[in-house]
């Protein structure tokens, strides 16, 4: 039985993404050797040829810099629409912040708990928050940027959260904390922020799944959505699912077995 090697972003939402082609890729006889590393480490990984497949790339924004010197490799399909956000609890009134420069007022400042805590340093949310602290003058009203995991990330945002403070946490869609909190998206003028990306999977040229050609055009039309990420980012993290176990809870629910998944890609 043929090994393939698959990169994912160790967050939980690139594991809910890339339980769809672990299933997919058993279903069709192949082992999975699924390694995890943060950002840089796994696009270094999918450089050097440790992985062929890579979930995934968002692109172009967030993730473009750790493709720009190599070209070895090929798009499959984009699975969905991430955008990195900085929010609010939904009892932040709107009236006093509807926007990440409005933080730079110094009563509005002084309402506010100043640590914004983030991820890791490598992801696309950290490096522009840094800017926007910055570049808004935030700094100015003592509001800092820290780096963390995303339990620091949640939990401090669920801490403040409990005590009705004011707080804003960098974060992005989709992520599975969207199914339990409303959290206020703030407006970006600066567009620090970037917009939306394309989460893509990338596979190197060289993988052995392009003799697959059957299985290459199934994983070419491989789309899964915001809520759909977020869903299955949800049985990861709430239901304590595995990321496969997760999959396939989604595709029971959605289409009933594997075998209607398939029929859905061969004819969509």
């Amino acid at each position: 039985m043929e090994t393939i090697a698959l990169g994912q972003i160790d967050l939980s939402f690139h594991h809910a993404s890339a339980g769809i082609y672990v299933y997919l890729l058993n279903h069709f006889g192949y082992e999975v050797a699924v390694k995890s590393a943060k950002h840089e480490a796994m696009f270094d990984q999918f450089v050097a040829g440790e992985v062929e497949l890579l979930l995934s790339a968002w692109l172009p924004g967030s993730h473009s810099k750790y493709l720009k010197d190599f070209d070895a490799y090929e798009k499959l399909s984009a699975i969905y629409e991430p955008y990195c956000i900085w929010g609010v609890p939904e009892y932040v009134p709107e009236t006093t912040v509807s926007t990440i420069q409005d933080l730079a007022d110094p009563l509005v400042a002084s309402k506010f708990n100043k640590l914004i805590q983030g991820i890791n340093e490598g992801a696309g949310i950290s490096r522009f928050s840094r800017e926007i602290v910055t570049k808004y003058g935030l700094d100015k009203q003592g509001f800092h940027f820290e780096n963390g995991n995303l339990e620091d990330c949640i939990g401090t945002f669920l801490h403040a959260e409990k005590a009705k403070e004011w707080a804003v946490i960098p974060l992005w869609h989709p992520q599975y904390i969207h199914h339990q909190l409303k959290i206020r998206e703030l407006k970006d003028p600066e567009n620090l922020l970037r917009g939306r990306d394309e989460a893509t999977t990338i596979i190197r040229k060289d993988s052995a799944l392009f003799a697959n050609k059957e299985l290459m055009q199934l994983l070419k039309k491989i789309y899964l959505g915001n809520e759909v990420i977020s869903e299955i980012d949800y049985y990861i993290n709430v239901e304590k699912l595995t990321a496969l176990q997760a999959t396939e809870k989604w595709v029971k629910k959605a289409f009933g077995n594997i075998d209607r998944y398939i029929h859905h890609l061969k004819n969509h």
